[in-house]
C-alpha cells in the first residue's frame, strides 16, 4: 500500500535560502534539501513536536507560500515472489537455456538479436547505452553483472573527493539515495533480480540479459524492505538523466501521485526512456474497482503489464492514466545477490524486460 511520512513534508520553492528562514511559525523546526542536487527546488520540512503535519500542510497549500507542497509518499516493489535457485546453469539460447527462458522463445528475442546483427548492429545491443536501474540496488560484484556495470569516468575511485562535480563523492557505479552515500548495494535481492533481467552478460553461465551489452547503472533508492520514498525516488530520477541514463527502469509503484516525482520525470523525459511496472493487484487503471499505480500511470512512462491474472490492467484506452505495453513477468529467472541465481514473479520482471527492449532500441 501507498503511505506517507508523518513527521516531515515536501516544499518546493526556488528560494535557496528556504533553509535559513525561521518558520517555527508554521509549526516547521527544520528544512533541509530533498536532494544532493544543486539543482532541485525541493526541500524536506520537519514538523515540531507540537504540530500536525496533516494540518501544517493544508495551511501552507492555502497560503500559496510555496510552489507545491506535498507529502513524501512511499512506494513498494512489485513483485510476487523471490524464489532462490543458487545455480549457475550454462545458457546461450542452448538448450538449457530454453528451459530458462521460455519467454525468450515466445517473443523472438533470439531472433531480434540476429535481426541486429544481420543489420549492421550488436546482437545484446551496444555498450554506450546505459539503463539506470532505480531499485533496492545492484549487486555490482555479482559475476554476471559485473562487466556490464556502468562506470562513472569523471570520478576516481576512492578519493573521497567529487571529481566530477555532480554533487556526490566517489559514485563509481551510481549512487544511494537512502542514506545519502556512493554505495549502491543491494540488500534486498529485488534489484539485482531485475538489473539481470536488463542486462546480465551473456557469458556461457548463469543468467543472459535481453540487452546483455547495454551498461547497468544502479541506483539505490529502495530500503532493505522493499519501500521507496518518493524524495528518494525523485533524487534517484535526477541523478540517472543528468548523468547520461538513456533507459529508466522503475519496478515499483503507489497509488499516490507524488508531485517531487513526476517533477523529476517530466525533466527525465527530455532525455531518457522512462518504463515502470503496472503493479500486481489485478485490478484496472480506472473505473469501478480501480487501483493505478504511478508512476507507470503517468503518459510520459511506459507502463508495463505482465501476462497473468496477478497484473494490473488497462482498461480504458487512450486516456491520462493508463499502461501501454505487456511482457512476460511469471517464474522469471535471473540474478541474485551473492552470486546467485533465481526466480520471481511480478510486473516488477515484465519492465526491465520492455527496459531491455528500449536498450536495444536505443
Amino acid at each position: 500500500k501507498t503511505v506517507k511520512s508523518f513527521n516531515y513534508f515536501l516544499l518546493k520553492t526556488k528560494d535557496k535560502n528556504i533553509t535559513n528562514k525561521d518558520l517555527s511559525s508554521y509549526g516547521i523546526k527544520n528544512v533541509e534539501s530533498a536532494s544532493n542536487s544543486k539543482f532541485s527546488n525541493w526541500y524536506k520540512a520537519t514538523v515540531d513536536s507540537s504540530s500536525n503535519v496533516q494540518k501544517v500542510v493544508r495551511d501552507l497549500r492555502n497560503s500559496k507560500l510555496f510552489e507545491a507542497v506535498d507529502y513524501d509518499y512511499v512506494y513498494k516493489t512489485q513483485f510476487i515472489d523471490l524464489s532462490d535457485i543458487s545455480v549457475s546453469p550454462s545458457v546461450g539460447l542452448t538448450a538449457s537455456e530454453l528451459s530458462l527462458y521460455p519467454h525468450y522463445v515466445d517473443y523472438h528475442v533470439e531472433q531480434a538479436w540476429q535481426y541486429m546483427e544481420d543489420n549492421g548492429g550488436t546482437a545484446g545491443g551496444s555498450s554506450d547505452v546505459v539503463v539506470a536501474v532505480i531499485d533496492t540496488g545492484v549487486d555490482f560484484n555479482h559475476p554476471d553483472l559485473i562487466e556490464n556495470m556502468w562506470v562513472n569516468s569523471g570520478e576516481i575511485p576512492g578519493n573521497g573527493i567529487d571529481d566530477d562535480g555532480n554533487g556526490y563523492v566517489d559514485d563509481v557505479y551510481g549512487i544511494n539515495t537512502v542514506n545519502g552515500t556512493s554505495i549502491p548495494m543491494d540488500d534486498h535481492g529485488h534489484g539485482t533480480h531485475v538489473a539481470g533481467i536488463v542486462a546480465a552478460s551473456r557469458n556461457g553461465f548463469g543468467a543472459t540479459g535481453v540487452a546483455y551489452n547495454s551498461k547497468i547503472m544502479a541506483i539505490k533508492a529502495g530500503a532493505a524492505d522493499g519501500s521507496f520514498s518518493n524524495s528518494d525516488i525523485a533524487e534517484a530520477v535526477e541523478y540517472a538523466y543528468m548523468n547520461g541514463a538513456d533507459v529508466i527502469n522503475m519496478s515499483f509503484g503507489g497509488q499516490a501521485v507524488s508531485l517531487i516525482v513526476q517533477d523529476a520525470l517530466r525533466e527525465a523525459y527530455n532525455t531518457s526512456v522512462l518504463v515502470a511496472a503496472a503493479g500486481n493487484d489485478s485490478k484496472p487503471n480506472e473505473g469501478n474497482d480501480s487501483k493505478p499505480s504511478f508512476p507507470g500511470c503517468f503518459p510520459f512512462v511506459i507502463g508495463v503489464m505482465a501476462y497473468g491474472s496477478f497484473s494490473n490492467y488497462d482498461a480504458i484506452p487512450y486516456n491520462k492514466i493508463e499502461y501501454e505495453v505487456t511482457a512476460p513477468g511469471s517464474a522469471i529467472y535471473s540474478t541474485l545477490p551473492g552470486n546467485k541465481y533465481g526466480r520471481s514473479t511480478g510486473t516488477s520482471m515484465a519492465s526491465p524486460f520492455v527496459a531491455g527492449v528500449a536498450a536495444l532500441l536505443r
